[in-house]
């Protein structure tokens, strides 16, 4: 994922805030290529692509945190991100305050 694509997903999070709502955005990603070896053999080669997001949902001093895989599709992570968002809006009222 590059600073353009996590953008966009922060600014359709951040425009979809209602008033009173805050949130933080975090990201963590991989990106690696790997060869392993037995006896002076190649055993096996790969590639490991990892992307998650965590969004974190405070409002009225209670707060929720959703994390999710993103699939590399801004368009699917995108809706992904708002529909955690809509659980988030669902699961507060039932939390304690901090």
């Amino acid at each position: 994922m590059n600073r353009n694509s996590f953008d966009q997903l922060a600014g359709a999070i951040f425009s979809a805030l209602l008033p009173g709502e805050q949130a933080t955005l975090g990201f963590l990603g991989e990106e690696s290529d790997f060869i392993r070896f037995n006896q002076g053999k190649i055993r096996q080669m790969g590639h490991v692509s990892q992307r998650e997001i965590s969004l974190r949902l405070v409002q009225e001093g209670r707060h929720a945190t959703l994390t999710l895989n993103l699939a590399g599709d801004n368009g699917a992570d995108q809706e992904a991100l708002l529909n955690g968002l809509s659980q988030l809006r669902t699961q507060l009222p039932l939390l304690p305050v901090d």
